[in-house]
């Protein structure tokens, strides 16, 4: 009985992870990467500031930097139209409860 109940709690398992979505990711070629789920490219080169500041300061050699020089950083590339582009942009969140804005109370119950 043990047995018949975990190959049937396993098969429902299989048949759950069926309705995963998966996103194909893209290469463009040029350095960039498309995201057929969330429809945006991506660069290839995660740390592309380290190789180029386009000009803007507060970037360390490593390529780090500060959230507002980060600002700087998109607002060159689209000045440059980098890669051809000139809708680059920082990512965004939001609240996976569908919320406007994050509840940054502390919490144990996993919400």
């Amino acid at each position: 009985m043990q047995k018949k109940l975990s190959a049937l709690i396993g098969v429902g398992l299989l048949i759950c992870n069926f309705n995963v979505a998966q996103a194909s990711l893209i290469d463009l070629g040029n350095g960039l990467i498309y995201d057929d789920i969330l429809d945006v490219s991506w660069l290839k080169d995660a740390n592309l500031a380290a190789n180029n500041t386009f000009g803007v300061s507060g970037i360390a050699v490593d390529g780090t930097m500060n959230w507002y020089t980060a600002f700087d950083w998109i607002n060159a590339l689209n000045s440059n139209n980098y890669m051809g582009y000139s809708t680059w942009r920082m990512p965004t969140l939001t609240p996976v409860d569908g919320g406007v804005s994050f509840d940054y109370t502390v919490s144990y119950d996993g919400s």
